[in-house]
């Protein structure tokens, strides 16, 4: 029998050990996880990014003139509680229009970082550039606790750059992972099999972790009136631009209506 024949069927019989056929296993599932995950991140952050630049433009068209309508609108409950101090409504009406005065102000206290902010519209390279940088650095594929520290570290850098759309900033933080020292290690056969049951958990749970955060946000008001902002362009109409002008005919009557008051109730 020849050499070749001999090396053929030498590679024919030729078994891998429990242990290892083990190692393989769990390692697919890993993967197919790492990459849920690395997709399912994704998904988080560019729906965070998508709501804070929905947030802006509604406070924009919206917001600001429902806080010029309250604030018309104290105004006119202040005006009125002069002419007759003992109705309780006018009292009410004062302190429901000082609490949506107050709410406002608050959304206006985070729209100096939310205005620094472009509109959201990533790539499809920088989207692909985050996946394969987050299957690397992500901090639920390590079990050591001072590694995952230095990796979440890392990942905050990298959600901060994909936020602002700087690709460049993702190349330096995936350049500086490929070369730093830290990441080249050795394992025996044993320890690698317990290491990737260990992360698979821990993956899983993150998994989870964002999915329920997802569901949160998708939950939330703001999100609902975004989506029904998004069905209403595809049929021309946006929604905000409406909202607000509906609001700037309210404010024109509640102004008339002020006046009015302020005349002594004279036209």
């Amino acid at each position: 029998m020849s050499d070749n024949n001999k090396n053929a069927q030498k590679g024919r019989t030729m078994k891998i050990s429990p242990e290892q056929d083990e190692l393989n296993r769990k390692s697919e599932l890993l993967l197919d996880l790492e990459n849920k995950l690395s997709e399912t991140e994704l998904g988080f952050i560019s729906l965070q990014s998508e709501l804070l630049t929905f947030q802006r433009r509604y406070t924009e068209f919206v917001v600001r003139r429902m806080y010029e309508l309250d604030s018309i609108e104290l105004v006119i409950a202040k005006h009125l509680v002069t002419t007759d101090p003992t109705n309780p409504e006018y009292r009410q009406q004062i302190n429901k229009f000082n609490e949506q005065i107050s709410e406002a102000e608050k959304s206006f206290a985070n729209e100096k970082e939310i205005s620094s902010k472009n509109d959201f519209k990533p790539s499809d390279s920088l989207k692909a550039l985050y996946r394969d940088i987050a299957k690397k650095v992500h901090p639920d594929l390590v079990i050591d606790e001072e590694e995952r520290k230095r990796r979440t570290e890392i990942m905050a850098k990298l959600n901060e750059a994909y936020q602002n759309g700087d690709e460049q900033k993702l190349e330096q933080i995936l350049n500086e992972w490929q070369y730093d020292p830290e990441n080249v290690q050795g394992e025996d056969i044993g320890s690698q099999i317990v290491k990737i049951i260990r992360k698979i958990a821990q993956v899983q749970r993150r998994i989870a972790t964002i999915e329920e955060e997802t569901e949160i946000l998708e939950k939330a008001e703001i999100y609902n009136l975004m989506k029904k902002t998004e069905e209403s362009s595809k049929d021309g109409v946006d929604l905000l631009i409406q909202m607000s002008g509906y609001l700037d005919v309210q404010i024109h009557e509640r102004k008339t209506y002020l006046d009015f008051l302020r005349n002594g109730g004279k036209g």
